[in-house]
């Protein structure tokens, strides 16, 4: 039942008995930054900008609701999700693609619905935390 185009190979938990969420229509991804500004009285714009913060967090939206409700709330272990490069310079299958890996990840939420006579879908939230307060659990890589 893999029928997802753009995103390909995406699973979560400890492998090799990790859930894989097929039918895969949608990956977000956002970094969720937090910075501190500031700037002097006189000063029209910051002069300071500083990180403070970063919680990585990943929302798979995916038509194989069984598969992906399969992993509960709760539950640790590791992501990873391809975005499949459709224009890519070797024009080789795999070039461009972008795989990317959240370690240490939590499956924090599911929600989701669908209309009368339609296909649903279900939107899985994954959290993620670093081993060390330094070291970002998210890594991506382009392959070549």
């Amino acid at each position: 039942m893999s029928r997802q185009i753009n995103w390909v190979e995406a699973r979560f938990g400890v492998s090799p008995a990790a859930t894989v969420f097929n039918a895969v229509s949608d990956v977000q991804h956002d970094l969720q930054g937090r910075s501190v500004q500031g700037k002097a009285d006189a000063d029209l714009f910051n002069t300071t900008n500083k990180l403070i913060g970063a919680s990585p967090r990943f929302t798979v939206s995916s038509e194989d609701k069984n598969n992906e409700i399969n992993v509960p709330i709760g539950t640790t272990g590791t992501f990873t999700c391809v975005h499949k490069s459709e224009l890519n310079a070797a024009q080789t299958p795999e070039a461009g693609d972008i795989r990317y890996t959240l370690t240490n990840a939590l499956c924090e939420n599911h929600s989701g619905g669908g209309a009368h006579e339609a296909i649903g879908t279900l939107q899985s939230t994954i959290t993620s935390r670093s081993t060390d307060g330094v070291t970002s659990p998210l890594t991506v890589s382009v392959e070549t």
